[in-house]
């Protein structure tokens, strides 16, 4: 029973070193490992920092190439602004042309109803009507010409109402940054305290109207100051050119001959 103790403990002895043996290579072979991994981790890190490299290069490119093609869309759309706050829609036009047909329809269907129930006209019979169009080539020359002109006057008025833009007291100051656009009324106010303050009159001595392409400034002096037409003219010029309108108003100074007493 001893010797056969010993024996396995002879026989687990062995088992266990070669256990321990076999063990050691493999820690070995996982340190050999980790340096491995390391240099795995850095050439990832630097594959990664050259796709960025290379994404943020491509995103300026894509940005340089679309900035001209931005910059064409923006102006288009403040040129668009502009235009849209400086010109009138003809809805005052298309007012008038809409309650004339309407009240003409009107007319029409309730004198055909009239007739149709076998009542007197309202107003003119259809029927006459008809006829006398009919002999109006036959009609008195004055009356037809009368009709006419009334009728081409008419017909020109929509037509140029449709055709021609319309303006609005307003006027565009050049910016390259936004779309700006002045009141006539403000443009006036502005031009008029630089007159008045180089006339040397009150404010209810100047007065100002500024058009499309002129602007008139009337001075009423104080009696016995005279005042100089030349140099309100440059300094109203002056101010118009802090504006940059494009083209530039021209300006008319008349100056009264009758003063304002006690001004």
């Amino acid at each position: 029973m001893t010797e056969a103790r010993h024996a396995s403990a002879d026989h687990s002895g062995p088992g266990a070193s070669a256990n321990h043996s076999a063990s050691g290579p493999s820690a070995e072979n996982g340190a050999a490992a980790a340096p491995g991994g390391a240099a795995g981790s850095g050439t990832s890190t630097h594959v990664r920092d050259s796709a960025n490299v290379r994404a943020g290069a491509a995103r300026r490119t894509a940005a340089a190439a679309e900035g001209p093609a931005l910059d064409a869309r923006t102006s288009a759309l403040t040129a668009r602004i502009v235009r849209r706050e400086t010109h009138s829609p003809r809805t005052a036009a298309s007012i008038v042309a809409a309650v004339l047909g309407l009240l003409f329809c009107l007319y029409v269907l309730l004198e055909a109803m009239l007739q149709a129930l076998g009542q007197d006209e309202w107003l003119l019979d259809p029927p006459a009507i008809g006829q006398w169009l009919a002999d109006l080539p036959s009609a008195d020359p004055l009356v037809v010409g009368l009709v006419g002109v009334i009728a081409v006057i008419l017909g020109l008025w929509f037509l140029l109402q449709g055709l021609l833009p319309g303006h609005r007291a307003r006027y565009a100051l050049p910016n390259p940054r936004a779309a700006v656009v002045v009141d006539a009324e403000v443009l006036a106010a502005s031009l008029a305290r630089r007159a008045r303050i180089t006339a040397g009159v009150s404010q209810e001595q100047v007065l100002v109207t500024v058009g499309r392409g002129t602007v008139e400034v009337s001075i009423r002096p104080t009696s016995g100051i005279p005042v100089d037409a030349g140099a309100i003219r440059q300094a109203v010029e002056d101010e118009l050119l802090l504006t940059n309108l494009d083209p530039q108003p021209q300006v008319t100074v008349q100056v009264a001959t009758i003063g304002a007493i006690g001004q």
